[in-house]
């Protein structure tokens, strides 16, 4: 059920109307998933807090894409709100399913 609640967090955001870029929704939802699949695969593989293993995933997904942005600038640009879009998706993730 969990689970569900934050993919409907990610539909809503697109539905919604708020006042997110959608560039930041995209990060957010990028988040959200990278930290479900994290999560489902540190628990599946016996890892202890599969949760802070999603979360930490997420986070370092965002910082990792920011640096690939801003070692490829002709076709990228860096925004360090894009990394905390992205770990914010962790974020939310890990309070909902905490």
């Amino acid at each position: 059920m969990k689970y569900v609640l934050a993919l409907l967090l990610c539909a809503s955001l697109n539905a919604s109307g708020v006042l997110i870029p959608k560039d930041k929704q995209q990060h957010i939802e990028a988040g959200v998933l990278i930290s479900l699949t994290g999560s489902y695969l540190a628990k599946e593989a016996g890892f202890k807090h599969p949760k802070v293993w999603g979360f930490g995933l997420a986070l370092g997904a965002g910082i990792l894409k920011e640096v690939w942005d801003k070692q490829h600038p002709k076709n990228h640009t860096c925004d360090a709100k894009d990394a905390l879009a992205t770990a914010l998706g962790g974020t939310l993730t890990f309070a909902i399913r905490w």
